[in-house]
């Protein structure tokens, strides 16, 4: 995707078709369509070009006619989500943060062994789950911390910060 932009910064051309592209899938997205590729598209289509609050409105229209596929898609919505600071719209599809602690603390800590295997680029990929983990846990922690539940924000901060030391994840509760 990060490619089409660039090519379109080279040919406007290019950059429209782009987005022609991201409106007709958009157009479907709103109209009903619940196919979830099709929502990925165009998250990734609006994170490249920078365009997070396309996203945002765009679920929210489709939450407000079928919350049970906002629901199916929302991992794919909540870094525009958060980005934005709609913050109560992303807890209400959150689920139990718990639950999610643990599955992406198991993702980390897989992608870390399987990190380990990969010698030529171990290190790289060891940051990279390192940096995926620690946006999972800052999103969780802010959603939590910003909808009032300032307790369960440093629950999860301190079970994060013992999966890994990181500065960002440490200062993810503004005081």
């Amino acid at each position: 995707m990060h490619e089409w932009v660039e090519l379109g910064k080279k040919y406007p051309k290019a950059l429209a078709a782009l987005r022609d592209i991201r409106d007709k899938e958009a157009s479907l997205l709103a109209a009903g369509n619940t196919n979830s590729a099709l929502f990925h598209d165009v998250e990734a289509i609006n994170d490249n070009l920078n365009e997070v609050r396309s996203t945002v409105e765009l679920f929210k229209q489709i939450e407000a006619r079928d919350p049970a596929f906002a629901e199916s898609i929302y991992m794919v919505a909540e870094k525009p989500l958060v980005a934005s600071g709609e913050y109560a719209l992303a807890r209400k599809y959150l689920g139990n943060p718990e639950k999610r602690f643990v599955r992406a603390k198991q993702l980390y800590e897989r992608g870390i062994k399987h990190a380990a295997t990969q010698s030529p680029t171990a290190e790289m990929s060891h940051r990279a789950m390192e940096n995926i983990f620690a946006e999972r846990m800052i999103r969780l922690i802010a959603v939590l911390d910003k909808t009032g539940d300032k307790a369960g924000a440093q629950a999860i901060q301190a079970k994060a910060l013992q999966v890994l030391n990181n500065d960002e994840i440490k200062n993810a509760i503004h005081h």
